[in-house]
C-alpha cells in the first residue's frame, strides 16, 4: 500500500464530508445544464458541463458558492478564481466578465446562488445593525466590485442545512425561514460582512 493510499484510510474530515454533501445535493436538484429556481426564497442552483468563454454580464447582489469545479470572474483588471472553499459576493449590481474554461460532462461546475436583495436579508441587517453597529463607512461611499471570501465551517454547515430542505417539503415549510436566516447571518458575520453592511445595510435618510 502506498503512502497516498494509507493517508486516505480512516474517517474523512468533516469539511470534506460537507463539501461532498453539497455537491451531491446540487447535482441532484440541478440535473442538467442551466440555472434552477428552488422552493427556498432567494436560493438558485446551477450546473455547467461545457466550457463557457469569457463573456460580460451584470451580477445582482448575491453570494455565488461553487461546490464543484471552479469559475473565473474578471473585474477592473483583476481575475478572481473561486470554487469549493471560497465564494464570490457582490453587494450591488456589478458588471463582471465570467468564464468557465475547465469543465466536462463528467466533472461539471455545480453551484448555489444566494440572493442578498431579499426581505429576509433586509430584516436581518436591520436587526444586526441595532445589535452590532457597523464601522463608520468612508465618505467616498461603498467599495465597488466583488469580494472573494473564504468559506468557514458555520457557512458550510448552514448551506448544507438549507439545501437539505429541498428533499423534505414538510420540514421546509416549518424550518426554511430560520435556516435561511442562519445562512444569511454566517455571510454577514464572515469576511464579506463589512461590504454587505456598508452597502445593503446602510441606513436610509
Amino acid at each position: 500500500m502506498s503512502l497516498t493510499e494509507t493517508a486516505q484510510v480512516g474517517p474523512r474530515p468533516a469539511h470534506q464530508q460537507s463539501a461532498e454533501r453539497l455537491a451531491e445535493l446540487v447535482a441532484r436538484h440541478a440535473p442538467s445544464d442551466g440555472t434552477y429556481e428552488t422552493a427556498l426564497e432567494g436560493i438558485r442552483l446551477f450546473r455547467v458541463s461545457t466550457p463557457v468563454e469569457r463573456m460580460p454580464g451584470v451580477y445582482d447582489p448575491s453570494v455565488c458558492a461553487v461546490v464543484a469545479g471552479s469559475k473565473l470572474a474578471y473585474h477592473d483588471g483583476q481575475t478572481h478564481t473561486y470554487g469549493p472553499g471560497n465564494y464570490l459576493c457582490t453587494t450591488m449590481p456589478t458588471p463582471l466578465e465570467a468564464e468557465v474554461p475547465d469543465v466536462t460532462i463528467a466533472e461539471p461546475v455545480l453551484g448555489v446562488l444566494v440572493d442578498l436583495a431579499t426581505r429576509a436579508m433586509t430584516e436581518l441587517l436591520i436587526q444586526h445593525r441595532a445589535r452590532r453597529p457597523a464601522p463608520v463607512a468612508p465618505e467616498a461611499g461603498p467599495t465597488p466590485g466583488p469580494v472573494v471570501a473564504p468559506w468557514d465551517e458555520p457557512f458550510t454547515t448552514a448551506l448544507v442545512r438549507v439545501l437539505e430542505l429541498l428533499d423534505d417539503a414538510p420540514a421546509r415549510d416549518l424550518l426554511a425561514d430560520g435556516r435561511l436566516r442562519e445562512l444569511h447571518y454566517t455571510v454577514v458575520e464572515g469576511p464579506a460582512g463589512p461590504s454587505i453592511q456598508e452597502t445593503l445595510g446602510a441606513p436610509t435618510h
